[in-house]
């Protein structure tokens, strides 16, 4: 096991970046000090070879100039926030608009647009913890904001560990933006992959993406995949959820309550073949009753593909 820490270059503003590398013998794991960015993780293909099954960006003012968010820790509240305003106790919070009325990912100023300081993880030899602030009044947040995310190497898996503190009332919703590609940031499309998600309800959502708090069965629908299929067979179904999305991007809402693992969600990844991958699925462990998962039917990666293809 091993982990490094080198250059990666430079933001506009001429702040200069870190490219941190957690190593063994089964997965590597680069990240960034930019919005500590899930660069690239590194795992054998069917046939053995290293491959990189995230996309990501070449340089580091692509990660800051782009507004994907690729990558990128997203809070301190991920996702949509309806009308820039939230009920805290007997108070309506203000915050910053950023999306056609709402605040997406925290407005101008998240953690998706901010460096963080790393250091190697107290009493680990193949982690890191990466740590930064928001201060109070930021976008309109209440509160000082405190932030560490710890990654770690947990065999041939990635953990990541998030804990905040604050020393006003605030909220709170952090997660990982990375796009997957589980043939490999080059190898094209993802529709082919097989899916499954525990899950027998989404969330409805308006027209600008925000959930109305209404829950919707997905039996019956293209929404549905209780039982595994490939999102390419309805993403281009004529059906509400998925016209109106452009694809694949709604809140999964997962079965059952509390620290829920094996098969949530799970996604193996084909080969141009269309011939299983060999290895562990992803199986992701999830500590709250939601899922987000993003596949678009348009071609909303397609600069990040080339530009890592011409790197």
């Amino acid at each position: 096991m091993s982990v490094s820490i080198t250059d990666f270059g430079k933001l506009t503003t001429g702040q200069p970046v870190q490219l941190v590398t957690l190593k063994n013998d089964k997965i590597e794991v680069q990240l960034l000090t930019y919005a500590a960015i899930i660069h690239r993780i590194i795992v054998p293909d069917r046939k053995g070879s290293p491959t990189d099954v995230v996309l990501g960006y070449p340089t580091a003012r692509d990660y800051e100039l782009n507004t994907d968010s690729m990558g990128a820790a997203v809070g301190r509240f991920a996702n949509r926030i309806g009308g820039a305003q939230f009920p805290l106790y007997e108070e309506i919070v203000h915050i910053t608009p950023n999306q056609n009325g709402n605040c997406l990912h925290s407005g101008l100023h998240g953690f998706n647009h901010t460096m963080f300081d790393v250091a190697l993880t107290p009493g680990e030899t193949d982690s890191v913890t990466m740590t930064a602030t928001s201060p109070a009044g930021t976008d309109g947040f209440p509160g000082n904001f405190d932030l560490e995310i710890q990654y770690s190497l947990v065999k041939e898996g990635l953990m990541i560990r998030y804990s905040a503190t604050t020393d006003a009332p605030t909220v709170c919703n952090m997660t990982n933006h990375s796009y997957f590609n589980l043939n490999g940031h080059g190898s094209g499309s993802a529709l082919g992959h097989r899916i499954s998600v525990d899950a027998d309800a989404y969330l409805e959502a308006d027209e600008n993406s925000v959930p109305t708090g209404r829950k919707l069965p997905v039996k019956g629908t293209p929404m549905d995949f209780t039982e595994e299929k490939t999102p390419g067979r309805d993403i281009n179904a004529d059906y509400p959820a998925l016209v109106q999305a452009k694809g694949y991007d709604q809140c999964y809402i997962i079965r059952d309550s509390g620290l829920r693992e094996n098969y949530d969600c799970m996604i193996l990844g084909l080969q141009r073949n269309l011939l299983p991958i060999i290895g562990p699925d992803v199986n992701f462990v999830i500590q709250r009753g939601d899922l987000v998962w993003l596949l678009g039917s348009h071609r909303m990666a397609e600069k990040a593909l080339d530009d890592m293809e011409e790197a």
